[in-house]
């Protein structure tokens, strides 16, 4: 799994008074399999000290990221329900 830092967030005013953002990116940050299976199974275990049972839905409210994925994939592994909305 790759990730790259933000650096800088450059905001542009547009033709019809919107604004946007322009992110400038850092080099990729790499993680291998065994990497991302350990802290996806931290994520899980600390889910399961919170009182999380099987079957129990769970809300993930967070921007595409790497740390969205890791939570998605710790709730598959603990059995709690998945629905993307």
């Amino acid at each position: 799994m790759g990730t790259n830092e933000v650096l800088k967030v450059h905001l542009e005013k547009q033709l019809d008074g919107r604004t946007t953002q322009k992110l400038e990116l850092g080099e990729y940050n790499w993680k291998n399999y065994r990497e991302i299976d350990d802290v996806v199974k931290r994520v899980a275990c600390a889910l399961n000290a919170l009182g999380q049972k099987k079957n129990e839905k769970v809300v993930i409210y967070a921007e595409t990221r790497s740390e969205w994925m890791v939570a998605a994939l710790a709730c598959f592994k603990c059995g709690f329900p998945g629905r993307i909305m």
